[in-house]
């Protein structure tokens, strides 16, 4: 059976490793769509690029890096929460606990109160006596 520790550090390297490769992806992507264009203009113009295919250039290497960072704050968060949860697990368990003592407190003086209607029926039933007597049968019909 593999741990909770051995599957956190595991799903860490993977979500490291998944978003290491993404960010890669995009920004190799967005760098060789537009170095061909620019290539392909430069072919056709007589060797310079267009100044708009430099700001385009730009803008999407700054989306790239907007992607990173915020990729890279999203793994922040994620591992933080999953770094930190001996305080908030221990937080839930004395919270559970209250709960459960509160639930025990709750069934026990329900049972008492069930117990002491239940002796109160039975001494009007039966009118028991006190400690030394037997109990007198009560009748329904009257007998003189």
């Amino acid at each position: 059976m593999i741990s909770y520790r051995t599957r956190r550090i595991r799903y860490q390297t993977c979500f490291k490793c998944f978003s290491t490769a993404i960010i890669s992806v995009v920004v190799l992507t967005s760098g060789l769509s537009v170095g061909y264009a620019a290539d392909t203009s430069q072919n056709r113009h007589g060797g310079e690029a267009q100044p708009w295919q430099s700001e385009q250039l730009q803008e999407q290497l700054q989306k790239a890096r907007q992607a990173a960072q915020a990729t890279v704050r999203r793994e922040q968060k994620v591992l933080s929460r999953q770094q930190a949860p001996t305080h908030s697990k221990r937080a839930w368990q004395s919270q559970q606990q209250d709960k459960a003592r509160l639930q025990f407190q709750q069934r026990a003086d329900r049972e008492q109160r069930y117990l002491r209607q239940a002796k109160q029926a039975a001494q009007q039933q039966n009118k028991i006596a006190p400690r030394t007597g037997h109990p007198e049968p009560v009748s329904t019909s009257q007998q003189h």
